[in-house]
């Protein structure tokens, strides 16, 4: 009983390792449901399938980098421990028919449930691969690798957003949502970056981050932040079009970072992407059970 316990385990290990699902799931999730609930029709099938084609692309995206970055990622311990083929969890081609069949199962999932979902993730699809693909690469290129991160997040909400509000997410609180949404994948990305700035330098693999340095790095992440509760604030309260949740979500977000950043300052050997990334989970949950607590209220 043991020895199926442990298999099991391992087996759920390697599955979350491979997919990175606990990075992306909780915010796919977050953007769905609001986008759904942005809707007059409100929740319905289609949430299912959205969160699956997302689900598949993002499992593309992020296998597909493995396989193209195993090399450079093998010189550092963390990052080679993260890799599934740097740590010989997966071969090289298996990592690569994994991505191009997550790849054609996301694009078959969407193509069935609405051509406006299918548009988005044919451009994420995309993009991922041109940010990994060692001869364009966009995430080596300082600037443009933020910014096609935060473009991928804003296009995931269009992907749940577009087939249930319509063209009307075309609107203006719908175009500010969308930016909202993409400026916080690309601040998370660029806390990630700033995480790793000194191996990239060591690896001379020039980032956003490496070119900001660390305390402009930090600056501009919390510029970001304030950017992004201010659009937040705008489209629930000047335009009155989102629940309360989206504000929520940005004031729970940003003291949770900062309650936590001052609490274990000098204490754990824990960097800010971590306390970001943790931070960006909490504030997601918060609005999440708001959302639910709001739905039981005539």
């Amino acid at each position: 009983m043991r020895r199926l316990i442990s298999s099991v385990m391992m087996r759920l290990y390697f599955a979350v390792n491979l997919t990175r699902c606990y990075i992306y799931i909780p915010w796919a999730f977050f953007t769905t449901t609001i986008a759904y609930g942005m809707g007059d029709i409100g929740w319905n099938w289609r949430m299912l399938p959205t969160l699956i084609a997302q689900f598949l692309a993002l499992v593309s995206g992020f296998i597909f980098n493995d396989a193209e970055d195993y090399k450079d990622d093998a010189r550092d311990l963390a990052k080679g421990k993260r890799n599934v083929v740097s740590s010989h969890q997966l071969d090289l081609s298996a990592a690569y028919i994994i991505a191009v069949i997550s790849a054609a199962g996301s694009l078959a999932v969407s193509s069935l449930v609405d051509v406006r979902l299918f548009i988005p993730i044919v451009i994420i699809l995309l993009i991922l691969f041109v940010y990994s693909y060692r001869r364009v690469r966009l995430k080596a290129i300082p600037i443009i690798d933020v910014t096609s991160h935060g473009i991928v997040g804003g296009l995931l909400f269009l992907a749940a957003a577009w087939p249930s509000l319509g063209n009307s997410v075309w609107s203006r609180a719908g175009v500010l949502t969308i930016i909202a949404f993409t400026i916080r994948s690309a601040v998370s990305q660029l806390a990630h970056q700033v995480k790793d700035i000194d191996i990239d330098r060591e690896s001379g693999f020039k980032t956003t981050a490496v070119l900001l340095g660390k305390n402009l790095g930090y600056v501009v992440i919390g510029c970001l932040l304030v950017l992004l509760v201010g659009l937040m604030a705008l489209v629930v309260v000047i335009l009155d079009v989102i629940p309360v949740v989206l504000l929520m979500y940005g004031f729970v977000t940003i003291g949770t970072y900062l309650i936590v950043s001052q609490s274990i300052q000098g204490r754990l050997d824990i960097g800010p992407d971590w306390i970001l990334w943790c931070s960006l989970q909490v504030g997601g949950l918060a609005a999440i059970v708001l959302w639910f607590e709001s739905l039981n209220k005539p």
